[in-house]
């Protein structure tokens, strides 16, 4: 029998391959908490949705990320319809793995239900795990069962619906896989602060400019992740979140001598060696006396929901829901 693992990316697929113990090692190759994430019939045509805006947010061509998706697409349902391939899905607690999980799940509840998968569910990060603990992962492998499956369907229609509120309802039942749970609750968090306009991300970062004047926006990120439960954010989704509070009519973050959309690649890293401070709006965010959306309103998709000035969802941390705000 043939062995396919499939995890979150290529660091932790180079350490599994290193080991191995699989004919194929597949790294799941999709920031989902970024971008436009809508229901589809069937998962090549989500990944083609997908194209556009990957190509956009990592600054690759179209025809590179569609020749991507379409080639781990192949491996895995290949693996899937075939029974004498087995199934593993290496995956963290967080939310960028946890969402992967539910893609997968759903195409395995829908499709291929009868077919066994097996789970390697890390409550630690893979890349950071000592030899000796990932070389004992293969024997956490357990079956995934057919309750599970349609769970982590369940979520992931829960998280491409227009209404971030079928996420609320969802929520109300038993949490059958924990971390697909707390994922998508983190996940409630990224939607604009009731109050201050921020996702919790920026939120945490700003917070390292209240305690000191200036920061560079290495520091930031780094002191986001530090405040994470789990974290989850790479590099690039938060140079585009700080690109976003600095290339607006009203600025929250001001300092950088270049946006980022202004960077070459050569001197993408560059981007984070700038030293930001809070604007005089920043500072009145952070004292809770403004809030971001009033002048900047949200422009972007989470999972299958579009927030615009005419569609805004918030999260109110009171009632800890997401509410629908008219303007």
């Amino acid at each position: 029998m043939s062995r396919l693992i499939i995890t979150n990316g290529d660091s932790a697929a180079q350490r599994i391959a290193e080991l191995g113990i699989a004919d194929i090692v597949l790294p799941w190759r999709d920031v989902l908490h970024e971008g436009p994430v809508l229901p589809c019939d069937n998962l090549c045509e989500q990944s083609v949705g997908r194209v556009a805006f990957i190509a956009g947010f990592a600054d690759m061509s179209q025809a590179d990320v569609a020749r991507d998706f379409a080639q781990r697409d192949d491996v895995f349902l290949q693996a899937a319809g075939e029974q004498g391939t087995r199934i593993e899905l290496w995956f963290e607690h967080d939310l960028y793995d946890q969402l992967q999980l539910m893609q997968i799940l759903d195409v395995m509840y829908r499709q291929f239900p009868t077919k066994d998968v097996y789970l390697v569910q890390a409550d630690f990060y893979l890349a950071e795990m000592t030899n000796e603990d990932f070389e004992e992962l293969p024997q956490q492998a357990v079956k995934i069962a057919l309750s599970q499956k349609e769970y982590g369907a369940k979520a992931w229609h829960a998280f491409c619906a227009p209404n971030p509120n079928m996420i609320g309802d969802f929520l109300t039942q038993e949490a059958i896989l924990p971390f697909v749970y707390k994922a998508l609750q983190r996940l409630l968090r990224e939607y604009p602060d009731a109050e201050t306009g921020l996702p919790l991300s920026v939120s945490y970062a700003l917070s390292l400019l209240c305690e000191k004047e200036t920061a560079k926006i290495k520091d930031m990120f780094l002191h986001m992740q530090k405040c994470e439960e789990a974290k989850f954010m790479g590099d690039l989704s938060f140079a585009h979140l700080v690109d976003s509070l600095i290339a607006t009519s009203e600025p929250v973050l001001c300092g950088t001598e270049k946006p980022l959309s202004k960077l070459a690649d050569c001197e993408y890293m560059s981007f984070f060696e700038q030293t930001v401070k809070l604007t005089s709006l920043g500072h009145k965010i952070m004292d809770g006396q403004a809030s971001n959306l009033d002048v900047n309103p949200e422009q972007r998709w989470i999972g299958g929901a579009q927030l615009s000035c005419d569609n805004m969802y918030v999260f109110e941390r009171k009632g800890n829901k997401i509410i629908h705000v008219v303007r």
